[in-house]
């Protein structure tokens, strides 16, 4: 009986020996870490990434939990790491596209396409793109929709800023100082007449403010501010 119990804890050992010796031979360690060259902000964090996975076994990595971590990162859209070579690493990150800064209260921040605050104004070359004025942030997703509905037309690289002044009305502002009256139930199709005839009057006359809420078109021009 001990004969057999004895036989029966070496195989139970050898088999617990054998794997474990081999998962970690040398040739399964990370020895190189390949982080992309499209991030430049990350690579601090990514370096430190690097450093608790250099000459870790490829079998004590958990990948999925390190992709979770990194993606926790508001600065990431997107993070990709694998395993394609013997010892090596890939790690892959796409940092969120800036499209908009945000002037909430009395600080400004980097802005994504859907209207999320990723960094500070400081954190990123800066760039000429629209300001979005909040004195809370609880009214950004309405001036990010109106937005989304001017950028594909020219004078949206004319845009200064946008803010909300009610309810029923978000004032945009042109470089050049005109304003545009609008709201999120103005019709996208409506910016494209309103592009064609802002580009059109100005070669003529100078804008004060088109208001795009009604079913006409609402223009004001400087001279009549001015009494002329």
């Amino acid at each position: 009986m001990l004969l057999r119990l004895s036989f029966i804890s070496l195989i139970v050992w050898f088999l617990y020996r054998i794997p474990n010796e081999f998962l970690n031979l040398d040739i399964f360690k990370i020895k190189k870490i390949n982080i992309g060259e499209n991030s430049k902000t990350l690579n601090e964090e990514l370096s430190v990434v690097a450093e608790k996975m250099y000459d870790k076994s490829i079998w004590q990595l958990d990948m999925k939990k390190l992709k979770k971590e990194l993606s926790k990162d508001v600065r990431l859209e997107s993070v990709e790491i694998s395993h394609e070579k013997v010892g090596e690493v890939d790690i892959k990150v796409e940092e969120k596209k800036l499209l908009y800064y945000a002037q909430i209260g009395e600080r400004i921040y980097l802005m994504d396409k859907r209207g999320e605050v990723f960094g500070y104004f400081n954190e990123r070359e800066k760039m000429s793109l629209p300001l979005l004025v909040s004195g809370d942030g609880k009214n950004v997703s309405s001036l990010v929709e109106v937005l989304s509905n001017l950028q594909e037309y020219a004078f949206y690289d004319s845009i200064s800023q946008i803010y909300e002044v009610d309810s029923k009305r978000i004032d945009i502002i042109l470089v050049d100082g005109t304003k545009i009256f609008t709201n999120t139930s103005v019709d996208k199709k409506k910016y494209k007449v309103a592009m064609a005839l802002y580009f059109e009057v100005m070669k003529h006359k100078k804008i004060a403010y088109m208001d795009l809420r009604f079913q006409d078109f609402i223009i004001r021009y400087v001279e009549d501010d001015d009494g002329r």
